[in-house]
């Protein structure tokens, strides 16, 4: 809603995480992405980090989140291990709407992936599946490009 567009300038060929500015402790928050051109590589995605401060860690392989891949599966990264379920949403390509929601206090995040002529396709998973049930979960909204 708020139409920022973010421009990848530097460090062609390595990751960057675009972060929001804020740490969200409870609620709900939806947010909005569409990736533009020229094409989308294969480490590209969107998700939540479970983190209590910003900057996000540099190094991907320390991060806990949940998030959705570039071929469409919904993952969870504690560290260096990552889980893909079973689910699947369309791939994420250049142009298409993605919608993630996240809800705090009930843990569960939906992401919603554009799958052409305007309908959507979604998938709800646990906000972090490595926690105990009723551990608070805290973070904030990540899109990985490379």
């Amino acid at each position: 809603e708020c139409g920022r567009i973010f421009v990848k300038r530097q460090f062609d060929g390595r990751l960057s995480l675009i972060t929001e500015g804020t740490v969200r402790f409870s609620g709900q928050h939806r947010y909005a992405v569409r990736f533009t051109g020229p094409e989308m590589s294969m480490a590209d995605g969107v998700g939540f980090v479970l983190h209590k401060r910003l900057p996000c860690p540099r190094n991907i392989q320390k991060i806990h989140s949940t998030f959705v891949s570039r071929r469409g599966y919904l993952c969870s990264r504690a560290g260096q291990v990552v889980n893909r379920q079973t689910v699947g949403l369309p791939p994420l390509e250049t142009g298409r709407l993605i919608v993630v929601t996240v809800n705090l206090e009930e843990q569960w995040i939906e992401f919603e992936v554009e799958s052409g002529f305007g309908s959507m396709r979604s998938a709800r998973a646990p906000l972090n599946p490595h926690a105990w049930p009723g551990t608070p979960c805290h973070g904030f909204f990540c899109a990985v490009v490379k």
